[in-house]
């Protein structure tokens, strides 16, 4: 092996970091719906080598390491994947989820819990006894509570809502109208589509726009989704990383930090000195690729090469 790769793999977008002998690279591919989703482990394969290309690395040339969506709440397709990258990269595989390489790189192996709010949301927290747990992580129809997903499903129910008449009229009414068209043909357009939880979340920007304007229904919609978080926090071991393009959204961000505690939100590990200025999920990644001894690794699925 000539190098090494950590990949973040989420149902948006596939992100991946190669460190080898020219230096620092990043690349960025679409992501994969989730490993337990129909051909989620075919797609999530695809979405790695796409992601590696656009890194300027093959198949082969660096040992990877995937964070994956989904890998936590189903180990054998995680395992699976493990399994098809080994035999397509022909190099050392790690699989894991996507959460536990966010919490390797801002904690390197320390107490804390790490807040990953995307379309889905999973807490991984490892207590000073080293134990390390998950919450929530359920999945869009059981769980993933106040993240992409649901703040999109939240937003667009207040829609079909004020249409009938039972809820409030709300300026979410027009942003759906342009997302999706008019209201009945919202369900089907979201039943119809290959990753549901993917399409809900693409209204969840819309949510937090109207609620950035005013808006009191989208506003009340994004308190609930913060309360939802904050909720699953007070149940995990401080201090808190956030991860996920939710916790940086407004006015989602502020308002989970200040219902936290400043004092409990800690701000990722540093850049390690040899200039690998990379996200946290990527660098923690990088860090599991080739240290089998962490706190992390009974949630790691390793193959050498086929």
């Amino acid at each position: 092996m000539t190098g090494v790769a950590g990949v973040d793999l989420g149902k948006t977008s596939c992100r991946v970091v190669v460190r080898d002998t020219d230096g620092v690279r990043v690349g960025k591919a679409p992501g994969a719906p989730g490993l337990a989703s129909p051909d989620g482990v075919g797609r999530a394969v695809d979405a790695v080598l796409a992601g590696l290309r656009a890194a300027g690395t093959g198949p082969g040339a660096v040992s990877v390491c995937v964070g994956a969506a989904g890998a936590l709440a189903a180990p054998a397709a995680a395992a699976r994947l493990a399994d098809a990258l080994a035999a397509a990269c022909g190099g050392r595989v790690a699989v894991t989820s996507d959460a536990t390489v966010a919490h390797a790189g801002a904690f390197a192996g320390r107490a804390g819990t790490v807040v990953a709010v995307g379309t889905g949301t999973v807490l991984v927290e490892l207590d000073d006894a080293g134990t390390l747990r998950t919450l929530d992580g359920w999945g869009p129809w059981l769980g993933d509570d106040g993240s992409g997903s649901w703040l999109g499903r939240a937003g667009l129910r207040a829609v079909l809502c004020a249409a009938e008449g039972r809820g409030e009229p709300t300026a979410l009414t027009g942003r759906a109208a342009d997302w999706g068209g008019a209201p009945a043909a919202i369900p089907g357009l979201v039943a119809a589509s290959d990753a549901p939880a993917r399409t809900l979340a693409s209204f969840a920007p819309h949510v937090l726009a109207s609620a950035r304007d005013g808006d009191a229904v989208a506003g009340a919609v994004v308190a609930d989704a913060v309360r939802a978080v904050a909720d699953a926090c007070a149940h995990a071991t401080p201090p808190y990383a956030l991860v996920g393009g939710i916790t940086t959204a407004e006015p989602f961000g502020s308002a989970l930090r200040a219902a936290l505690g400043p004092k409990h939100v800690v701000a990722p590990e540093p850049a390690p000195p040899d200039g690998a200025r990379v996200e946290p999920a990527l660098r923690g990644a990088l860090l599991l690729a080739t240290d089998p001894t962490t706190p992390y690794e009974r949630t790691v699925s390793r193959r050498d090469p086929v």
